[in-house]
């Protein structure tokens, strides 16, 4: 069915608000989403859970910190995603800094890293999104760029 689309993904997320307030709370799922990554990689599928919480510092301002725990469902794979956001939106531009941690098994050693989106809105529910990430892999440095759009329900 994939086959063609070297890298690809895909993901359906729903989220439920449990405190919407200055300080909020949600928490959500992926109902099993699809990658791959490298080409001629087998597609591999995963169960997604997440909490998020953010405080507004002021209407244009805020931190927000996720944790999320994956695990695979066609191969043997458990996530600890940890990251702490800082938003800040300029008009119709939106910039989304991030450090961030992860634990796999199916990595040596624990990663972190850096990354830094920009979101550009190009309507009310459409945005088109530019995400650069730096991360550190033992001893090894990895570095991408990614495009996007981004369509809300």
């Amino acid at each position: 069915m994939l086959d063609g689309f070297t890298p690809s993904n895909y993901m359906l997320i729903a989220r439920y608000k449990i405190f919407d307030k200055k300080f909020k709370i949600s928490v959500g799922t992926e109902f099993p989403g699809g990658y791959r990554v490298l080409k001629n990689e087998e597609y591999k599928s995963r169960n997604v859970h997440e909490i998020r919480s953010s405080y507004a510092i002021n209407s244009k301002t805020k931190l927000s910190l996720l944790y999320m725990h994956g695990e695979g469902r066609n191969f043997n794979m458990s996530n600890n995603f940890y990251a702490l956001y800082f938003h800040k939106i300029f008009k119709k531009i939106t910039t989304t800094s991030q450090i961030y941690t992860l634990n796999s098994t199916l990595l040596n050693e624990s990663m972190m890293g850096i990354a830094q989106k920009v979101s550009f809105k190009l309507g009310v529910k459409l945005n088109l999104n530019l995400f650069f990430n730096s991360s550190i892999d033992g001893e090894e440095y990895i570095s991408n760029k990614t495009i996007g759009l981004e369509f809300y329900l």
